[in-house]
């Protein structure tokens, strides 16, 4: 019963568990997985700034403008003081991203 109690928990992921796992990825350059994760953050958790914001700067990376853009307006949307990338929308590098 303990060992069902500990998978069930395992299983009981959350949307920031997600996110800081997409943060990672694309901190790797990993970004069609740090996509998947920010996905599955926001698939969980529609309301999710930071990981559109973030999501953006993956699609920003893999070349998707449109799409960046799209997730920087959402995370503005959302949060509209966040600090979401679209307001510095520019180049940026894997130590840009913070891992919280």
């Amino acid at each position: 019963l303990k060992t069902l109690d500990m998978a069930n928990k395992q299983l009981d992921k959350t949307a920031k568990y997600f996110y800081e796992l997409g943060v990672r990825n694309a901190e790797n350059t990993d970004y069609e997985t740090a996509l998947m994760n920010f996905n599955q953050a926001i698939g969980i958790d529609p309301d999710y700034y930071k990981a559109y914001n973030y999501r953006g700067i993956a699609h920003q990376y893999l070349s998707k403008i449109e799409e960046a853009f799209k997730d920087y307006s959402t995370a503005i949307e959302i949060n509209p003081e966040s600090d979401s990338k679209i307001s510095s929308f520019r180049e940026s590098s894997p130590a840009d991203l913070p891992s919280s």
